[in-house]
């Protein structure tokens, strides 16, 4: 029973030692006119990360060049480590947020992907980002915090009409 137990850990920790986003937040709102940046923690140091968007002119999923970023070689949290990353802020373009053709008037949705090396990270919405601060304010690590709280791979945002 204990080696099942152990097992049960260690394959909870290996699922949740993928970084994460922590901004923006899954399901938010983000003007398609203004730059934004992804931050989060990455689980090694010296990563390459890359953000994706979904190009609704081809339907395929675009590597944002603009966007990748390498995580610190400083520590933010141990067992497991975290690095911090910050891609450099950028306007997508409109075909990320809406399909060709579509007026200024037409609030846009961006579907988002965010690696660390080849591995997707783990996004929050805002109640699980939310549960996730608590726990970390009364001294919990962030990874721990993920797996009480809920955590996904999407990261989709909206955004209103533009004119």
């Amino acid at each position: 029973m204990r080696n099942r137990r152990s097992a049960i850990f260690l394959c909870l920790i290996a699922v949740s030692m993928a970084g994460c986003v922590w901004e923006p937040v899954d399901q938010s709102t983000q003007s398609r006119t203004a730059p934004f940046d992804v931050r989060g923690w990455a689980a090694a140091p010296g990563s390459t990360i890359t953000v994706e968007a979904l190009n609704y002119a081809t339907g395929s999923y675009d590597v944002i060049g603009a966007m990748t970023t390498t995580s610190s070689s400083l520590q933010n949290w141990t067992n497991p480590s975290l690095y911090h990353y910050a891609t450099p802020s950028v306007t997508l373009d409109s075909n990320y947020w809406v399909p060709p053709g579509a007026g200024c008037e037409t609030g846009g949705m961006a579907n988002l992907r965010v690696f660390e090396n080849s591995a997707r990270l783990n996004t929050f919405d805002q109640a699980e980002k939310d549960c996730v601060t608590d726990e970390v304010w009364n001294g919990g690590h962030p990874v721990n915090a993920a797996q009480d709280c809920g955590y996904s791979n999407t990261l989709v945002l909206f955004s209103p009409p533009t004119c």
